[in-house]
């Protein structure tokens, strides 16, 4: 699905795809890698769960063109 909306970002002209993803969803951010995003920022302890632990927020980009 991610890699469909890719191509359909390709072909609307976008030159570049931004997300971001919590550090602790290890899974999540294997998957991104593999369609070729790259870390590009960090936005350190931005959220703070029911059990008082943080997780920072990564930020990835793919650059299109």
């Amino acid at each position: 699905m991610i890699k469909e909306f890719i191509e359909v970002a390709k072909r609307s002209g976008f030159e570049i795809l931004q997300l971001s993803a919590f550090s602790t969803n290890k899974r999540a951010m294997h998957v991104y890698r593999k369609c070729g995003f790259k870390k590009c920022g960090k936005l350190t302890r931005d959220i703070k769960f029911a059990d008082g632990t943080y997780a920072d927020r990564v930020m990835m980009e793919l650059l299109l063109h």
